[in-house]
């Protein structure tokens, strides 16, 4: 009796307490939790966080891995310890803010960063004593500094947008043996705080690189900074191209475009060599928005020396410039070899203090408001003969009874500047001077690098022979003058503007000592990426 009392007790108390749940269900006052959602993921390990940070910090997290991060605004200054991959679903989207303060992203391993927006920190991410990492499709914006590398090396920074940050957007210091490459850098605020900043650091590849509507240089090498290549680079609206200062030698400058504008800040040189020596300028292409050029001030030069000596200045394409080439302060023993200078106020200016001893011959004047401006220097202004000296588009006004010596396409009667600087050998027709190519791409380039994953396009270098050196005070240099036809990996190309083109003169970033070869390039084809 008392068993069958105790079941029926307990049947009542659980139809009881079904009937508590059933009613408060339907007032909704009992709801069963649903599962927690996390917007980061360890992919290796299965493991959601609620922040960035808790992810890296974790200690099943392990060198190697994969963090994934949900498009959001993550309200964080992370700090990277672990050799992890922090990728980011959509660069737009997911973005990293710091609130106006601190440093964003501290690096202190070889991290690789990849699709976010970084933006209002002092910096966005500073990367400091870590090596072997990478900053990939990534945009950042709205900060002091945008990106800093601190005694790092062997670095991978390219498809950024670097954009609207009030100090400079990217400087290496101390960081050697990195590639800077295929990145948007734009609208750096601030005069004096160079867009790309290099300072006491060699070995870098600065390539494919669009930078524009900077109040201050494009890009600068400071304070001992040794074989780097400034190359394959679109540069406009900055109030300077490219730079180097203070000891910055056998550095390779090649290949770049750069438009100076009437509206830019401070002074507006092209490429701005200063107390630096034994670089490389090799067929860049350097103009201004101006429909013609009238001398006004020194320094704003296409290729401008300040006490510089040795600097080899091959092969560039100057035009619409106060100056083609300046020289200044006692900038001596320089080579000015097969450049174009057109429409210019003046091709070439010596008018701060005496230049001497620069050998200055095979370059095309044409049309420059006076050819050359000199005082007190004294120079070379031809190889010798049957090398030659200059073309002068205004020969045959000045020495109109001038005629060829047999056919050797050298007119008989030199062109006189002034009686310390003759050619003596003055040439009948121009140079092909082939400059660089990067004006028709770069603006394809802009607009296209905002899109997805990119994948570069270039085609393989081949070497090609000298058959013909000369002796100058560098060594022997291989002056070769680029056929009708070049080959290119089995591909015929035609002369000209479609043509193949010499990226390097030498193997060293100076002296063409040995051996006896160029390396040949063809034009990017089409567009430089694709998703």
């Amino acid at each position: 009796m008392l068993r069958r009392s105790i079941l029926i007790l307990c049947l009542l108390l659980l139809l009881v307490s079904s009937a508590c749940v059933l009613y408060l269900r339907s007032v909704g006052v009992f709801e069963p939790k649903p599962p927690v959602s996390y917007d980061v993921h360890n992919f290796g390990t299965g493991i959601g966080y609620a922040t960035i940070q808790e992810a890296l910090d974790a200690p099943e997290t392990k060198d190697g891995q994969t963090i994934s991060v949900e498009p959001g605004i993550f309200h964080e200054h992370i700090v990277a310890r672990k050799a992890v991959f922090l990728v980011g679903e959509d660069e737009q989207k997911t973005i990293l803010d710091g609130d106006g303060n601190g440093t964003v992203v501290s690096v202190q391993a070889g991290v690789t960063v990849d699709g976010f927006t970084i933006q209002n920190g002092s910096i966005g991410i500073a990367v400091i004593s870590s090596n072997n990492g990478k900053i990939t499709d990534s945009i950042i914006r709205h900060n002091e500094e945008g990106l800093c590398l601190l005694n790092s090396s062997n670095w991978t920074l390219s498809a950024n947008v670097i954009t609207d940050n009030s100090d400079s957007s990217l400087i290496l210091n101390g960081s050697d043996h990195n590639v800077i490459k295929h990145n948007s850098i734009s609208y750096n605020h601030l005069p004096l705080h160079e867009a790309l900043d290099l300072y006491n650091s060699s070995y870098n590849d600065i390539s494919e690189n669009s930078l524009t509507d900077n109040q201050a240089t494009g890009i600068q090498l400071n304070d001992h900074s040794f074989y780097n290549t400034v190359s394959n680079n679109f540069l406009m609206n900055n109030s300077g191209g490219i730079q180097l200062v203070n000891s910055c030698n056998y550095n390779m400058i090649s290949q770049n475009s750069i438009i100076v504008n009437e509206t830019t800040w401070g002074l507006t040189s092209g490429i701005w060599i200063r107390e630096s020596q034994c670089n490389t300028v090799y067929a860049n292409e350097i103009t201004s928005d101006r429909t013609s050029a009238i001398y006004k001030l020194p320094y704003e030069d296409g290729i401008g020396l300040s006490q510089s000596t040795n600097n080899s200045i091959v092969s560039n394409k100057v035009s619409l410039m106060d100056t083609g080439v300046g020289f200044h302060f006692s900038s001596n023993n320089n080579s000015i070899i097969n450049n174009s200078l057109t429409k210019n106020g003046h091709g070439i200016d010596f008018s701060e203090g005496a230049s001497n001893g620069n050998s200055i011959y095979s370059n095309d004047f044409i049309q420059n408001a006076e050819q050359v401006h000199n005082v007190l220097s004294a120079n070379t202004w031809d190889s010798g003969y049957p090398s030659g000296g200059n073309y002068w588009s205004d020969y045959e006004t000045k020495y109109p009874n001038a005629t060829e010596v047999d056919s050797s396409g050298i007119w008989n009667t030199a062109y006189v500047i002034d009686s310390s600087n003759i050619d003596r050998y003055p040439l009948k027709s121009p140079f092909v001077v082939q400059g660089s190519s990067s004006f028709l791409i770069f603006p394809l380039f802009m607009m296209i690098i905002p899109m997805g994953n990119r994948t570069s396009r270039r085609k393989p270098l081949k070497a090609i022979y000298c058959s013909k050196f000369e002796i100058s005070q560098f060594g022997r240099y291989c002056r070769y003058r680029p056929s009708s036809k070049l080959y290119d990996d089995s591909i015929l190309l035609a002369g000209g503007s479609d043509g193949g083109r010499i990226i390097s003169a030498c193997t060293s970033a100076h002296a063409c000592n040995s051996p006896s070869h160029l390396t040949m390039q063809s034009r990017w084809n089409g567009r430089l990426w694709r998703s």
